[in-house]
């Protein structure tokens, strides 16, 4: 039986580290999505991303609050539906309460309807700052 040549082994080893690497990629992303919806039920709120028109402050989508439960921790710390947090731009927010749980954590806020307006460029909207404490 003829041995293999090493150049082979080369492609072996890499294709098993890229196939590890993505796997792992995935199950973290599947953990971190589940506890990400288990935080929001537990804040009572939905999220997803939104691109601001005009926005020049930023080129990533911003997250926007779908909706917000009543009597849930989101609506006690004054968020609305509609809000905008333009700081977390280009962040995953399920990731970031995760890593911040047992933490007071502060956001901005601009509601939607005032960036529909159009009054003013999306930079000058004055933001409302909201503290939320993200359980255990």
């Amino acid at each position: 039986m003829e041995a293999l040549h090493p150049f082979f082994w080369t492609i072996a080893v890499r294709g098993w580290f890229v196939s590890f690497r993505l796997m792992y990629r995935f199950l973290r992303e599947l953990h971190v999505c589940g506890v990400g919806h288990a935080l929001e039920s537990a804040l009572g709120f939905r999220h997803s991303h939104f691109h601001v028109p005009g926005d020049k402050t930023s080129p990533y989508s911003k997250v926007l609050i779908k909706s917000v439960e009543l009597g849930g921790e989101f609506e006690k710390a004054g968020f609305r539906s509609g809000d905008i947090l333009p700081e977390m731009a280009g962040v995953n927010l399920s990731r970031f309460l995760a890593a911040h749980r047992g933490e007071s954590v502060e956001f901005a806020a601009i509601n939607i309807t005032e960036v529909a307006d159009g009054d003013r460029p999306f930079e000058e909207l004055p933001r409302r700052v909201l503290t939320i404490a993200v359980p255990q």
